[in-house]
C-alpha cells in the first residue's frame, strides 16, 4: 500500500469515475473527492439535445 493519498478536486460524477478508474488500475492509497456537492456522487442520465427539443 502507499503511504501517499490521491486527491481529485470536483466530487460530480467525473471525480466519481476518476477515482474508479484509479482503482482499477490498482492504486490502493486513500482517494479524497473534494467538492461542493452535498450529496454523494451519483451517475447522472446522459442528457439529450432531442429530450429539450421533444
Amino acid at each position: 500500500m502507499t503511504d501517499k493519498g490521491m486527491v481529485i478536486v470536483g466530487a460530480g460524477e467525473a471525480g466519481a469515475r476518476a477515482a474508479v478508474e484509479l482503482r482499477n488500475r490498482g492504486w490502493d492509497g486513500p482517494i479524497t473527492l473534494i467538492g461542493e456537492e452535498r450529496q454523494a456522487p451519483y451517475e447522472r442520465p446522459p442528457l439529450s439535445k432531442q429530450q429539450l427539443l421533444a
